[in-house]
């Protein structure tokens, strides 16, 4: 999405940073080899699929007490020159 949204931009005359920010969300690497000027917040894609295999497995296990009302899992701010 902020890749069309840079490009929609730049169409239209839009400078960026300075007339609009934009922030990308999710940081994958096809995304920081074909936008390296996006800001980019980076989830742990492989941390969240490990986390929600270990819910499951809990919830298959019938031990719904032992499973944390919310889950905090670390994110990486790629800096650009998007904002």
């Amino acid at each position: 999405m902020a890749a069309g949204v840079i490009t929609e931009a730049k169409k239209r005359g839009k400078d960026i940073p300075d007339q609009l920010k934009v922030i990308g969300y999710d940081g994958t690497e096809t995304i920081q080899a074909i936008l390296p000027e996006l800001i980019t917040i980076q989830q742990p894609i492989e941390l969240i699929s490990k986390t929600a295999i270990k819910i499951l497995e809990k919830q298959i296990e019938d031990k719904f007490d032992d499973l944390p009302l919310e889950t905090y899992l670390p994110v990486q701010l790629f800096e650009g020159r998007t904002t």
